[in-house]
């Protein structure tokens, strides 16, 4: 037997559809509005994310926003604390008995002996006083008078050194008296003793 030879035609692509030549360019726009619907889709799809992570950003800016203002901000809260502190101190120095503390500090006045300062202390509920003496004597005689003037009742000596003046050696004392009580507050506690 002699081997056959089988020659297949070849077969014809969706290109070419089949042999109708006349449809091919039908084919080929088919071709070209899919691959522009793929593309346009793909477009659309690139804006959609980028909406969404800008409506992400804008969402979590705004939470973050009301978080702030609904915890308001450790600034303002520290400057409200000051701001009550301030108030606590100067309605404390409008109450203070100054006029008595001041008389004291006039009848007891002394030759050679100078106030240099006083400190009105709000948390130790004390005043502190810094005296310069011209001579250790003269200092202690004016804390010993100091003592029993009224105002400064329970008075102390927590420092005491020696300091250069103008060319000259003066003692400077400071001193912690408590403040004293209002008298209206002290009648009220010895009249509720009795």
């Amino acid at each position: 037997m002699k081997p056959m030879h089988i020659d297949f035609a070849p077969v014809a692509g969706w290109w070419e559809a089949g042999s109708d030549k006349g449809r091919r360019p039908l084919w080929w726009l088919l071709c070209l509005l899919l691959v522009a619907a793929f593309v346009t889709a793909c477009m659309a799809c690139w804006q959609m994310a980028g909406e969404r992570d800008r409506a992400v950003s804008r969402k979590t800016s705004i939470a973050a926003e009301l978080d702030r203002a609904s915890q308001g901000s450790g600034e303002d809260d520290l400057a409200k604390i000051e701001s009550a502190e301030a108030v606590a101190h100067a309605s404390q120095h409008l109450n203070y008995p100054w006029a008595t503390l001041i008389d004291s500090l006039e009848k007891n006045n002394r030759q050679g002996v100078n106030i240099m300062s006083m400190e009105f202390g709000i948390v130790r509920q004390s005043n502190k006083m810094v005296i310069e003496a011209s001579e250790l004597g003269a200092g202690l005689d004016y804390l010993e008078a100091l003592k029993a003037a009224p105002g400064f009742n329970g008075l102390v000596l927590a420092r005491q050194e020696a300091v250069m003046v103008d060319g000259g050696q003066r003692i400077r004392f400071t001193l912690d008296a408590p403040q004293p009580v209002k008298a209206e507050k002290q009648a009220r506690t010895e009249g509720g003793a009795q």
